[in-house]
């Protein structure tokens, strides 16, 4: 979908390149909120939460936000460490 939406986009030029972006993307975006099987702006409910790396309980609330926290800091850090990395300056 976004080699077909990127050929599209990619043959204008200046506001046009913006405005076919936008107007692709809304597109996408509608088609997903109207689709039966997401369930519109609702999202999808009922979806099990099991055990984190067999681990870490993911049922209760206090135990999941931690495990998004760490899950979160360590991308932040590898994120972090990869800009101000040699490799990114070159």
């Amino acid at each position: 979908m976004g080699f077909v939406s990127g050929a599209l986009a990619i043959r204008s030029k200046g506001i046009y390149f913006a405005m076919i972006t936008v107007a692709l993307s809304q597109m996408v975006y509608f088609f997903c909120v109207e689709a039966p099987f997401t369930h519109g702006e609702d999202g999808i409910q009922s979806v099990p939460q099991a055990r984190a790396l067999g681990l870490i309980d993911l049922s209760k609330p206090m135990q999941l936000y931690g495990f998004v926290a760490v899950v979160f800091l360590i991308g932040f850090f590898f994120v972090y460490r990869t800009i101000n990395s040699p490799f990114a300056r070159s």
